[in-house]
């Protein structure tokens, strides 16, 4: 770490607002306006003037900011030498990593997979990724991920591949290797069977976008906006499998009497709102549930007093338990008791909630948060220090 950014950044340490906006410029390669600034640090445009004038000051030594008529506000950093150690300062990594090749072969036989009607050779996938590779390691990556669904890579010689297994897990496979689900990212898979599940205007998404959010913000329901767009795809998904043929989702029976949340309220207002504004969304029951499945899953957010029996059934038994499990686990190996803090007592259930749902289908679903992307070794950051533990 030099010595020199560390230093002339140390200031920022007791500015929390002007440490976002630093971060905010150094990650933008092009001008940022006032009114997007302001927006994401939920303050005025004018305090975001006299902000960048206090951070100008701050930073004289270290580099510039630039300001332009309608553009807005460019960082510039004196020394490109600066560039990596103010990444490594604040754990600055991209936000859409790139993959490697072997990414990029897996992630092209799962979209392949999934949006195929008839099972694949090897020699497809060669073909296409125009390699001679057996792609074995690839194939051993693609059947690990698949079977965190519940679901099985079938390789038959002469037959081909093909993914086996209950419906509703290969829609959750086929959402998941989406990945991106970034508002303004636009990114193409190169797999045009796959890119038509999705296939949806920019009208049309932002419509449905819309509906969700007036109707969220009027429940108690908290979803992130990365859950949110992932939700959109998800509607998109079936809207246009409603197009094609309504297909059995083959959801297995579980203890949980889903059309007592609020989640299936939600889903049905947002479902009733767009079939009136828009074509194709007439779903039938098992989807209706399914998509109530999801909701849950994705909640990011739950009042203690909601998390009952009443509201959630089986789950509660089950996120019971297994939070009792962990506080346990915990507490055996930190020599503390972790019952006897309250908050974390209440909190780790209201964690679990989603996750008992998650272990009642089977699943292990999950979206991309990019883990990879803290790729540093020479420290333990704490979250980092009990998943490994827990694991």
């Amino acid at each position: 770490m030099g010595k020199e950014v560390l230093e002339r950044l140390k200031i920022l340490d007791s500015k929390p607002r002007l440490k976002a906006l630093f971060i905010l410029l150094f990650r933008s390669e092009d001008f940022v306006t006032s009114s997007y600034i302001a927006e994401k640090l939920n303050v005025t445009s004018r305090t975001i003037k006299s902000d960048i004038n206090e951070l100008k000051s701050c930073i004289q030594d270290l580099g510039s900011i630039e300001s332009k008529r309608s553009f807005g506000y460019k960082l510039h950093i004196n020394n490109p030498s600066y560039i990596e150690q103010i990444k490594e300062l604040f754990q600055i990594f991209p936000s859409v990593k790139l993959e490697n090749e072997k990414d990029t072969f897996v992630l092209h036989i799962l979209r392949r997979l999934v949006s195929s009607t008839i099972p694949l050779k090897i020699e497809d996938f060669q073909s296409e990724l125009l390699t001679t590779s057996p792609l074995t390691r690839e194939l051993q990556e693609v059947k690990n991920l698949v079977s965190k669904y519940g679901l099985t890579l079938q390789m038959r010689p002469k037959y081909g591949i093909e993914i086996v297994g209950p419906q509703f897990k290969k829609v959750m496979l086929t959402i998941r290797i989406y990945r991106y689900f970034d508002r303004y990212t636009t990114y193409k898979s190169g797999v045009p069977d796959y890119e038509n599940l999705f296939a949806c205007s920019d009208f049309d998404k932002e419509l449905i976008r819309k509906t969700i959010l007036s109707s969220i913000t009027k429940s108690r329901i908290v979803f992130s906006n990365l859950n949110i767009e992932r939700f959109i795809i998800y509607l998109i998904y079936f809207r246009n499998n409603y197009y094609q043929k309504n297909q059995d989702l083959e959801l297995q029976p579980i203890n949980f009497c889903y059309k007592s949340t609020d989640e299936h309220k939600l889903i049905v207002e947002i479902i009733e709102k767009l079939n009136s504004r828009l074509y194709g969304f007439v779903f039938e029951k098992e989807i209706i549930q399914f998509l109530t499945y999801i909701a849950v899953i994705s909640t990011d957010l739950y009042r203690f007093s909601d998390c009952s029996s009443e509201n959630y059934s089986q789950l509660i038994i089950l996120a019971q338990e297994t939070r009792n499990f962990i506080l346990r686990e915990l507490s055996d190996y930190f020599r503390f008791d972790f019952f006897e803090d309250y908050t974390c007592f209440k909190d780790t259930l209201k964690i679990m909630l989603p996750i008992s749902l998650k272990i009642l289908l089977k699943v292990s679903d999950s979206i991309d948060l990019r883990y990879k992307d803290f790729s540093r070794n020479d420290e333990q950051p704490i979250l980092r220090y009990f998943v490994e533990k827990l694991s």
